[in-house]
């Protein structure tokens, strides 16, 4: 069984990954995790915030953090992104 780790710009990539991907590729024993990028954290209130790709960095430390929380040989990474509105700062934009 393969799991793959979705990392979408916000809900509406987050709920296309888990309503149409996730049960498709469920027939191919492929199990579909979608979370959408963070954002920003209230440590004060231990919260997360998720949704709306503000920059390069912040997703690439994002993306990073949870490689490095679920390094298994049976997982797999991509994100979800629209093109529309990239941030300038995306290599080889």
């Amino acid at each position: 069984m393969i799991r793959l780790h979705v990392t979408a710009e916000g809900q509406t990539e987050q709920a296309f990954a888990q309503k149409v991907l996730a049960p498709h590729l469920a027939g191919f024993n492929i199990f579909v995790d979608a979370r959408c990028v963070l954002t920003s954290k209230d440590k004060r209130a231990a919260r997360e915030y998720r949704g709306g790709l503000l920059g390069y960095k912040r997703a690439k430390k994002d993306i990073q953090a949870w490689l490095k929380e679920d390094n298994h040989s049976e997982c797999r990474f991509t994100t979800m992104f629209d093109l529309y509105a990239l941030p300038n700062d995306f290599p080889k934009r």
